[in-house]
């Protein structure tokens, strides 16, 4: 079972990894395929959660004129027990009106034989 876990692990950081490089791309059409339907972004900029995939979609799309990029810097945290997992860190955030280190909370819920974010948090 040890084994069936660390692959279970090493999924969750495969699904991660994907997500980030994709919105590095700032491609809002492609970033919907690891949001799990009920994501919820907390927004330091909005100043309220983000919920839905329509409505994440639509907040990436206005993000994505800012050309964002995020890049953890490592280590990162990667746990999960189940269908649930979490990854965080702190992680190089750069775009139009600057950069900073930040830190960072992604949430997942294993779902239809896949990792899907749950939630996003960064300040």
């Amino acid at each position: 079972m040890k084994n069936a876990g660390a692959t279970q692990k090493q999924s969750m950081i495969d699904c991660f990894t994907h997500a980030y490089e994709i919105f590095n791309e700032n491609s809002d059409s492609a970033i919907g395929g690891y949001l799990d339907e009920n994501v919820v972004v907390f927004s330091v900029t909005a100043n309220r959660p983000v919920v839905g995939r329509p409505a994440v979609e639509n907040y990436f799309k206005q993000q994505f004129s800012d050309s964002p990029q995020f890049q953890p810097l490592q280590p990162v945290i990667a746990n999960c027990s189940g269908i649930t997992g979490v990854i965080s860190g702190s992680a190089r955030w750069v775009d139009t009106n600057g950069a900073e280190t930040i830190a960072f909370v992604f949430t997942f819920v294993y779902t239809n034989n896949q990792w899907k974010i749950l939630s996003l948090w960064g300040s």
